[in-house]
């Protein structure tokens, strides 16, 4: 008997939860072409409710608890934009959509080439833009291996512009029709080439410029291995000054 009662209980208490949430739907679209943008982040703020946008750029987010929040959207390489005081009613869906505009200033310092080639990746596919652009501005970083310098910074925008490059060769083979498909598989292929030996030329370079610092780090721990009570006396008359 009081397991029966047990059970109407929590029951009834999950009815009572449920009647007190409502729920929030929407899409994510890309503010230029108006294509749908997957992947994208959608926060309820001062919650620890949220979502991700699927394929077709939509999000659904069920039991928020009734009342007023500022809901975010946000993907790397478009600004965040955040809706302020939507009202999440009991036993009812709301809607919000999401124009994102592109971040251009993150993108200033790449050739004009490459920033059309991209806004061509773009407009085919919003998420997919966003997530080569992330993983292949890390990938490629100057800073990565050793501390960037104007020499690093531009080795990595030349191999970043020739990545870019050979996504979007590969995405209008796919369709392309049989005539030009040779043709464009052709630029690939000069493309990747171009872009393993800057590669490798980046690389060697990262490699002399990390044997050097080891080097130098070297002598340093031999230095102070040799000649330990030295160190601490010059410190401690350097420090008593």
């Amino acid at each position: 008997m009081k397991q029966f009662w047990l059970l109407i209980f929590l029951f009834t208490s999950s009815m009572l939860i449920n009647a007190q949430t409502g729920k929030l739907v929407g899409v994510a679209e890309d503010g230029e072409f108006g294509n749908p943008i997957s992947y994208a982040n959608i926060i309820i703020k001062g919650t620890e409710l949220g979502a991700a946008t699927n394929s077709s750029g939509k999000y659904i987010i069920v039991n928020i608890p009734a009342g007023k929040y500022d809901v975010s959207c946000s993907l790397y390489g478009y600004y965040k934009l955040t809706v302020e005081n939507v009202t999440i009613n009991e036993n009812d869906t709301t809607e919000v959509n999401f124009n994102l505009l592109l971040d251009k200033k993150l993108f200033e310092k790449l050739p004009l080439q490459t920033q059309n080639d991209m806004r061509e990746i773009r407009k085919d596919d919003p998420g997919k833009f966003a997530n080569l652009y992330y993983r292949k501005s890390f990938e490629y970083s100057s800073g990565r291996y050793i501390p960037p310098d104007d020499e690093a910074d531009k080795r990595s925008i030349e191999l970043f512009s020739l990545d870019m490059k050979a996504e979007l060769l590969g995405m209008q083979y796919k369709k392309a029709n049989d005539a030009d498909k040779q043709q464009i598989k052709l630029q690939l292929e000069a493309t990747l080439k171009q872009l393993i030996s800057s590669l490798e030329v980046s690389r060697k370079s990262d490699v002399n410029e990390i044997e050097k610092r080891l080097n130098d780090l070297k002598k340093s721990l031999d230095n102070i291995i040799n000649n330990k009570d030295k160190v601490i006396k010059d410190r401690i008359d350097e420090l008593l000054k």
